[in-house]
């Protein structure tokens, strides 16, 4: 089989700066937009296995993992080992996995800044290739050992090692070839229906330009059938860069596939927010222009895919312009208490509001939404800690997504595009609701 014909992306309708598509991998069927649901843990997993089998969410159409955590989640969901789920049918637990466009993110970008419980269990995990484990304990050392009595000059360590790492990948070939084969090998044992190629965090044109030649030489090396997608993780900074967002969209139209051929274009921003204070305007600024070239790489070549991983409060309007599948964690993020927030008790996603609140603040049953699973929320105070975290919150927040996603192809079909913004004015992210264009813009 050709790796045309095993991976197809048809555009069905439009509205706009809006669209809708069908994509098909490997025989499996998504429509888009749609949305990916990130997977860390093995509750999550036994969690969203659950949620999935109990409501009708077709709009969720891609599981997404981080390589370090694939051993128990993708891996497992995609592999013969189904024991620990055994309180649901074999043959449904099946039938989602081959359901459900699986991607298998490299994560990369981590050593660059995350703290010490991620990057023990980076290097603790067999699924993240031998080279990359070595910066990370080479990172955990120093940091056990300076960071205490100088953070400076720690934080300064890091940064400087982190690029000299991935300078050292893109000059030296039996290093690249080492890391490149060995992530992409793991992606496609971890279930991994394509591959991502790693790549350092692009904060820069002399980072953006490794990033390019990673992926490049990456997709030369892919042992799978369908060919590398081309992935790029970014600091939110660049989007103050225009020159340098420019250079990005240039590769990427220099990489357009051939005539009648579908691709992936996958992006990130690690650790972003556009909804703080006005400090972030050029970014929000920044976004839009990103956006406003990406639509116009779609009308020039409406075969490719854009995918935007670990989206956050940007999901909705991501999804509206510019993005045929958007990424958010089961959690809901650093919404979620994932992070030592709340005391292990999850936020509440308050649909109109479209943020998280807090348990806390959740004092009697008029703060929930009339969604199959908050009316099985009867007595606030009878909730136990996992009950609420895994069948109510996360679930909730999962519904919810899906019917953001339900309604942006509605809007689409209406041709009404421009009444996401709607949504977005009467709730507490309106300051993002320039991302998508006017009324008065073709």
């Amino acid at each position: 089989m050709s790796q045309a014909s095993d991976f197809v992306v048809e555009q069905v309708d439009e509205d706009r700066y809006a669209r809708a598509t069908i994509t098909t991998l490997k025989g499996k069927k998504a429509g888009t937009p749609s949305t990916g649901i990130v997977l860390r843990t093995p509750k999550e997993l036994r969690a969203f296995i659950k949620f999935k089998l109990t409501y009708s969410t077709p709009n969720i159409g891609f599981i997404v993992s981080q390589l370090h955590n694939a051993d128990s989640t993708t891996s497992v969901l995609t592999g013969e080992n189904l024991v620990p789920f055994l309180d649901h049918p074999k043959n449904a637990i099946s039938e989602l996995a081959r359901n459900s466009i699986m991607m298998v993110e490299p994560g990369t970008e981590y050593p660059y800044s995350d703290p010490l419980k991620k990057l023990k269990r980076i290097l603790a995990s067999e699924c993240v290739p031998i080279p990359l484990r070595r910066l990370v304990r080479d990172t955990i050392t120093k940091k056990q050992e300076l960071e205490k009595t100088d953070k400076g000059r720690y934080a300064e360590w890091r940064t400087k090692n982190y690029f000299d790492f991935w300078r050292s990948v893109d000059s030296t070939t039996a290093l690249r070839t080492e890391l490149l084969t060995e992530t992409l090998k793991k992606e496609r044992l971890a279930g991994g229906d394509f591959g991502i190629p790693g790549g350092p965090l692009i904060v820069d044109s002399e980072t953006l330009g490794i990033s390019a030649r990673i992926n490049d030489k990456s997709k030369y090396l892919w042992s799978g059938r369908l060919k590398c997608a081309t992935n790029l993780t970014l600091d939110p900074r660049t989007l103050e860069n225009d020159s340098l967002i420019d250079d990005l969209i240039s590769y990427l139209k220099n990489t357009a596939p051939a005539r009648g051929e579908s691709d992936i274009v996958i992006m990130k921003f690690k650790n972003w927010d556009l909804t703080m204070p006005e400090v972030r305007l050029n970014q929000r600024k920044g976004f839009r222009y990103l956006i406003n070239k990406i639509e116009m790489l779609k009308m020039e070549t409406p075969t490719r895919l854009f995918v935007l991983l670990e989206a956050g409060y940007q999901l909705y309007p991501s999804m509206v312009a510019g993005f045929d599948v958007v990424s958010t964690s089961f959690t809901g993020y650093d919404g979620d208490s994932e992070f030592g927030k709340g005391g292990g008790w999850g936020s509440f996603y308050d649909p109109k509001l479209m943020v998280h609140i807090g348990f806390n603040k959740i004092h009697d049953l008029g703060r929930f939404c009339l969604c199959e699973v908050c009316e099985q929320v009867t007595d606030i105070a009878a909730l136990t800690r996992d009950y609420w975290n895994f069948q109510i919150c996360r679930p909730h927040f999962g519904l919810t997504v899906n019917g953001m996603v339900a309604e942006v192809r509605k809007l689409i079909a209406q041709r009404a595009i421009q009444d996401a913004r709607v949504r977005l004015e009467k709730s507490e992210l309106s300051i993002l609701k320039g991302l998508i264009p006017d009324a008065g813009i073709a």
